[in-house]
């Protein structure tokens, strides 16, 4: 699940009651007295051990491959669709170390067949509770879930790889809103921000959501945090600003005088106390209470800055236009000629560099999993990562050798082959739009095909390469150079180059008895490169244009399909990132480290997380989660009717009857 979900097995509490109880049950004579003995029971105590066991009877179904009990499970409890995302993804690991350990091929696809089932009830239900209550679906999609290591319904369907899901137009909706940010403009969203990151005075003329607006949407832990902090140095017990659910959202921030300490608890309380005895409006100002209870608090000047550039929208451009201007100052480094100090553009262009491989570690250890190795695997599976890392590291050896007088050479060289990957690299930030965004996907997925491709041909290429030169250099010395005269020219064959002059030279007397420019048997020559140019210059191109025609078709076919899907990464990525593109990002890394080094000396060990959420209390987690319940019952309620009224089933009944 991405390496952020941990298992309730997994966890120590867990753990050390099973190490208690098998030691238990080692002592005694058998397993039956060992389960009944009062020392085990009373391990448990009053407490369950599960506190949603349908949970894990589900996911103990799914490892055993019971597929009518796992769906027995799923429709019991709460959390249908999170169970349901859960499982797929189960069943479609399993399904891939059944393939993985060559099991038999049956298994394999009733495992993918398993999957799929939960896909669509996922899905189904989704789209069923999305028609009866949009308001409620976007935040059962974004609430914190405290039963699955605190991830989110949308978090888990990305871990799934439901693209299905992800395209749902619930999800799009909120991934509209989160791209936004407190942005509040539907039209020339791009030519606003350019203006607002150019001209900074343009801001004041944008629209922003409504604080009350803003605590509406799923927000990190932190900003969370800061909200309460806010709401709290804000609260009055005055009919201007009451809180307490008032203006306040209800189901966003808690302001239960039981479960908030310090001066906010005792606001809050005497707020609701005077709510309670009728004080705090009069009978006969209703009306006014409507009027207060919908009014919408406007940011102040400083949020709206803030705001504007902590917006994904926003970080996204100031990005795009820095990484410009990188890439401008690297070309024009690499163009003219290098002098021994270096020009303020590649001090620019060291300064990028350095400042990027800095925030590349800063992601890798700010990433979901606790473990170090989860945290870069979850972080090297977007392939761009891995690739920063070594150009990263190419270009900084390249920066070393050409401060050195002897290999100043070899380190501009090295700089002339970066800069190839840095223009690639462009393509990650076009995949941001919905038009070209299936375009990068499209040559992701023939970039793989190719490798196969490229497999086949070196065999075909080898076989050639290898009779060529051995039949027409018969005297040639062991050395390295064999290995590129093996590669040369039968690759160059391929594009249509096929050295028209060497194909079957004329063979000449040099003078000397014995001695001819053609060897023995070069007639075979241009027999065997027909046979050559035959299968891999019209077989196998034609074969490889044939799977990228497919790839093509396949998805452009579901192309908006795919770019919905790949979104939530997108805008996650973008939320997360700092105010301040590089080679400025320094300047957030030192905020954030002075951020971090002030909370170890204040004694303040707790970490945020960096997730968009919902922070709910309990009384709106119950009401989401029966609401959940009630679209399960009437989903299968649906379900019949409709299989109740197929052609097959009508036709049955009017048998029987």
């Amino acid at each position: 699940m991405g390496g952020a979900y941990r298992s309730a097995y997994c966890r120590r509490k867990f753990r050390n009651l099973y190490s208690t109880v098998m030691r238990r049950m080692s002592t005694a004579p058998t397993l039956h007295t060992a389960l009944n003995t009062e020392a085990s029971l009373a391990l448990l105590g009053s407490e369950s051990t599960f506190s949603h066991p349908f949970n894990e009877l589900l996911i103990w179904a799914v490892l055993m491959k019971r597929q009518r009990m796992a769906i027995f499970m799923w429709q019991n409890g709460e959390e249908a669709i999170v169970k349901a995302l859960v499982a797929s993804r189960l069943y479609w690991a399993m399904a891939h170390e059944a393939a993985q350990d060559d099991l038999e091929a049956d298994a394999s696809d009733e495992l993918r067949q398993n999957a799929r089932e939960f896909e669509k009830l996922a899905l189904d239900l989704l789209d069923y509770c999305y028609r009866q209550d949009e308001n409620t679906t976007l935040q059962m999609l974004t609430h914190e879930l405290q039963n699955w290591s605190k991830q989110t319904c949308l978090g888990l369907a990305v871990a799934a790889n439901h693209s299905g899901f992800l395209a749902h137009t619930a999800n799009q909706m909120l991934l509209a809103e989160l791209w936004m940010g407190a942005l509040r403009t539907r039209k020339n969203v791009s030519l606003k921000v350019i203006l607002g990151l150019l001209f900074p005075p343009t801001i004041l003329w944008l629209e922003f959501k409504s604080k009350e607006e803003l605590q509406l949407m799923p927000q990190t832990e932190e900003e969370h945090y800061l909200d309460l902090q806010d709401d709290e140095e804000d609260s009055n017990p005055d009919v201007d600003d009451p809180p307490g659910g008032v203006l306040n959202p209800p189901g966003v921030i808690n302001l239960d005088p039981d479960t908030l300490g310090g001066p906010l608890s005792r606001k809050c309380s005497s707020v609701f106390n005077r709510l309670e005895n009728g004080s705090l409006f009069p009978a006969d100002t209703e009306a006014a209470y409507l009027k207060i209870r919908t009014r919408k608090r406007p940011l102040k000047l400083g949020r709206k800055i803030y705001e504007f550039y902590a917006a994904p929208v926003t970080k996204f451009w100031s990005h795009a236009i820095a990484y410009g201007i990188f890439l401008c100052f690297f070309t024009y480094v690499v163009l003219v000629k290098m002098r021994p100090e270096p020009t303020w553009q590649e001090v620019y262009v060291i300064a990028y560099v350095v400042t990027l491989a800095v925030e590349k570690v800063r992601e890798a250890m700010m990433s979901e999993p606790e473990n170090f190795t989860q945290k870069i695997l979850v972080w090297a599976e977007k392939k761009w990562n891995p690739c920063d890392v070594v150009v990263i590291g190419v270009f900084l050896v390249g920066m070393f050798m050409r401060f050195s007088a002897s290999t100043h050479a070899e380190g501009r060289l090295l700089y002339c082959l970066t800069v190839m990957y840095w223009y690639i690299r462009l393509l990650d930030i076009l995949s941001v739009n919905k038009y070209l965004g299936p375009y990068v996907t499209m040559i992701g997925k023939m970039v793989i095909n190719m490798m196969y491709f490229v497999v086949l041909l070196l065999v075909i290429l080898m076989s050639y390469g290898v009779a060529r030169q051995s039949i027409l250099h018969p005297q040639e010395t062991a050395s390295w150079g064999l290995i590129k005269n093996i590669f040369f020219m039968p690759y160059w064959m391929i594009y249509g180059e096929v050295f028209a002059d060497s194909i079957d030279p004329v063979c000449k007397n040099d003078g000397e008895p014995g001695e001819y420019t053609c060897q023995p048997g070069s007639w075979i020559n241009p027999a065997i490169m027909a046979v050559y140019l035959l299968v891999a210059n019209i077989l196998l191109v034609n074969l490889l244009i044939a799977v990228f025609n497919n790839i093509f078709i396949e998805v452009n076919a579901i192309s908006q399909h795919v770019w919905k899907s790949q979104r939530f990464t997108v805008v996650m990525e973008y939320e997360q990132k700092p105010l301040l593109p590089p080679p400025l990002i320094v300047l957030s890394h030192l905020h954030l480290a002075v951020k971090c080094g002030v909370r170890w000396w204040k004694g303040k060990s707790r970490t945020f997380d960096h997730g968009l959420k919902l922070f709910l209390d309990e009384p709106d987690i119950e009401r989401i989660h029966d609401f959940e319940q009630e679209c399960v019952e009437g989903y299968f309620r649906e379900q019949e009717v409709r299989q109740q009224m197929t052609t097959e089933n009508r036709v049955f009944t009017t048998t029987e009857r």
